[in-house]
């Protein structure tokens, strides 16, 4: 497709400068020995399901990609609603981020069943388990397509894992897509994700940024999307660059904090939530 063949370009660049870049060039024998033939088939499921959520895509023009220089794209999860539409319509190519529990088979049934499944009332809930396993045998294969990168949230050494391999990707031209909302958070009369509006977020993905700048030297950008249900609209909030000069701790909360303010504003709440 377009992004790898990009990508080959500019491998093919550097070899002729006398350079290299060990993850592109791993990332491109893996994608021709090992992914192309799937690519169609997630491109199909990717034009059959548009109808079915049509969302109008705002304010793209806001995002101003810079060749070589990786972006990360941050979301608000919309208890599912928001990673079906940001894979559906997001016009750029990335790597979306994807929590264990999904990418493991054993739990990935109960994981979607606690945090989406069970709220839904008009599924009989006799019903509802069965329904997030068969859903879960058709996700699993669709994240798999999506060269999706697992992420580890309780178990620290795994963690380092998910930052090193999402440095990679970047350090190979990947973008990167993540849905930061904490479903576990105290503020929360239940856990899971918020159907309207956007939850508490997790910091420590803006680390990424750290780990990519130290490896590479450049900076990556952050652009905050907001996904809404009610108006079907997917739109696209100003970027936010990592600063290397500011402390680490400092520079977290502040990339965190500008992303959920923006997905607020773009939602038309306040820093409480609240219209």
């Amino acid at each position: 497709d377009r992004r790898l063949a990009e990508k080959l370009r500019a491998f093919l660049q550097l070899k002729e400068n006398g350079e290299t870049n060990l993850p592109l060039q791993k990332q491109l024998e893996d994608t021709v020995i090992k992914v192309h033939r799937r690519k169609y088939g997630i491109k199909l499921v990717i034009l059959i399901l548009r109808p079915l959520f049509y969302v109008k895509v705002v304010g793209k023009e806001k995002v101003r990609l810079t060749p070589g220089v990786s972006t990360v794209f941050t979301c608000n999860h919309g208890e599912i609603y928001g990673p079906i539409v940001t894979n559906l319509y997001i016009p750029f190519s990335f790597r979306p981020w994807v929590i264990n529990e999904i990418s493991e088979p054993d739990r990935s049934a109960q994981y979607l069943y606690r945090n989406t499944v069970s709220r839904q009332r008009w599924i009989p809930r006799r019903l509802q388990l069965p329904a997030a396993k068969v859903v879960m045998v058709f996700l699993e294969w669709v994240m798999r397509s999506l060269d999706s990168i697992t992420v580890y949230r309780d178990q620290p050494r795994e963690l380092i894992k998910t930052f090193r391999d999402t440095a990679s990707a970047m350090e190979a031209g990947d973008n990167i897509l993540i849905f930061p909302e904490n479903p576990n958070d105290e503020s929360l009369e239940k856990a899971g994700y918020l159907r309207e509006g956007v939850g508490e977020f997790f910091t420590g993905f803006t680390m990424i940024a750290q780990i990519y700048h130290q490896k590479t030297g450049k900076c990556a950008q952050f652009v905050p999307i907001f996904a809404d249900k009610k108006r079907h609209t997917l739109t696209f909030g100003e970027a936010i660059v990592y600063n290397p000069d500011n402390p680490p701790q400092e520079e977290k909360l502040r990339i965190s904090g500008y992303l959920r303010g923006e997905m607020l504003r773009m939602a038309g709440l306040d820093q409480e939530g609240e219209a």
